[in-house]
């Protein structure tokens, strides 16, 4: 995991959490870390590969991210909004 301090913004972090369990532990992490701000996240998953983590990536998101941009992380074969769409199914409000 790698992080960047961005004045008047916040702390930035890359990190490569490719299931439920990494990126579940990584934004409990950061909450805990950061709790009177919010967690922003940016994630994707890559066509042709992964997609049972699909699940719990949303699954994750609904659990600890106040905020969630989907995008895909090279596709592939398969139709990008397919991607993002199975990630959707699975966040809950």
């Amino acid at each position: 995991m790698e992080h960047l301090d961005v004045p008047g913004h916040g702390v930035v972090f890359v990190d490569y959490a490719h299931n439920y369990a990494s990126l579940h532990a990584l934004l409990k992490f950061l909450k805990h870390q950061y709790h009177d701000g919010k967690v922003i996240v940016v994630v994707g998953s890559p066509g042709d590969k992964g997609i049972s983590r699909r699940a719990g990536f949303g699954q994750a998101l609904s659990e600890q991210a106040d905020i969630a941009y989907l995008t895909t992380d090279d596709p592939a074969f398969e139709d990008p909004e397919q991607i993002i769409q199975q990630i959707m199914d699975n966040i809950k409000p």
